[in-house]
């Protein structure tokens, strides 16, 4: 399954020359939003970007999104250096899931924070909420107390109302940075932290420096490979051969885990190519119980059905189970013809 999976996505996607102009079109669809709307709020600017990212298939891929309506920020509260404080989760969830037959080889959720550039600044540069930077980068133990955790479904997935996140990757939390001129960068919690000067403060140059000399935050291949040795080599040699060489070996999909998007390109090529979060479930094996059923509580709310359902049945009057001021997009790509729709 997994070989066929493999070469599926290798001839019709990732080598295949419609694939990359349905992106560039994609691509120019978030430019066009970006600067028309960059003078409003970042919640707004948010909202508008995900009505974008909604409704686009090509092949098995389809890209949803959905605004859960709230009163209130879906707060948590957490220990920040000794002290109790309260900070929003994040006001958008990239979930990436890929199918085979409608049977899960990766989930992958990206918690997101977006922030705006101030617009009378000459050189770029983003103002980082330290508290919220501490929980995004480290997810420590932590409560929900507001907006989607108002639920007992919510309660029901932690013990005790505590949550914990395994972020093996570094890769769960991140930020999206729009910039004055329509452009928008994204990139982990953790970079955003080593980016940024005493005052706080993080600016394009020092992403731009510090990302040319970065690499993937991960690869999952040799570790999480949970068939028996044959299939492991005959499985590892054809990713190797159709994915890697010399001029490539950035963007090989499904295992790597990227930490920098310098432009809106890279973003969508690094969410098409499934390299955005953190995984809970790789080759069928579900590694972080806690964030696998959290992230399927969040498609439920969303959109209506549960993981391993047909993600392609889009209900648009589906009622919000739950309120929260998140932004949840649902990129899904299956990979068995049969179920394209």
């Amino acid at each position: 399954m997994i070989r066929d999976a493999m070469r599926e996505f290798y001839e019709y996607y990732y080598s295949s020359p419609d694939f990359k102009m349905w992106r560039d079109e994609f691509v120019s669809e978030i430019y066009a939003c970006l600067t028309s709307n960059i003078g409003i709020r970042e919640d707004l600017i948010v909202t508008e970007l995900c009505d974008v990212m909604s409704r686009k298939q090509f092949r098995g891929l389809r890209i949803e999104s959905r605004k859960t309506h709230s009163r209130s920020t879906s707060g948590v509260q957490f220990d920040y250096i000794g002290k109790q404080t309260v900070k929003e989760l994040a006001d958008m969830v990239i979930v990436s899931i890929v199918t085979f037959n409608r049977e899960i080889l990766f989930l992958k959720t990206a918690f997101v924070q977006n922030k705006k550039a101030p617009k009378d600044n000459k050189i770029s540069t983003w103002g980082i909420d330290q508290k919220q930077l501490f929980l995004l980068k480290n997810f420590p133990k932590f409560a929900g107390v507001s907006g989607i955790f108002n639920n007992e479904k919510v309660s029901s997935i932690f013990n005790k109302g505590k949550i914990s996140f395994l972020n093996l990757s570094n890769t769960l939390g991140n930020f999206g940075l729009f910039d004055t001129n329509g452009e928008m960068i994204f990139l982990t919690a953790k970079n955003t932290f080593c980016n940024q000067n005493a005052s706080g403060n993080i600016s394009f140059d020092s992403i731009r420096n510090a990302a040319a000399f970065s690499a993937p935050a991960a690869n999952y291949y040799h570790s999480y490979h949970n068939n028996c040795r044959r299939c492991y080599k005959d499985c590892f040699d054809d990713y190797m051969g159709y994915f890697t060489s010399l001029s490539n070996l950035d963007y090989m999909p499904f295992f790597n885990n990227y930490s920098y998007a310098l432009d809106v390109h890279e973003v969508v090529k690094d969410l098409t190519f499934f390299n955005i979060g953190e995984p809970s479930s790789i080759l069928g094996k579900v590694i972080d119980e806690k964030l696998y059923n959290f992230t399927g509580y969040l498609l439920f709310s969303a959109f209506g059905h549960k993981l391993n359902e047909n993600h392609f049945n889009y209900n648009e009057n589906t009622n919000d189970f739950w309120e929260g001021g998140i932004n949840i997009i649902l990129n899904h790509l299956e990979l068995s013809k049969q179920y394209y729709g």
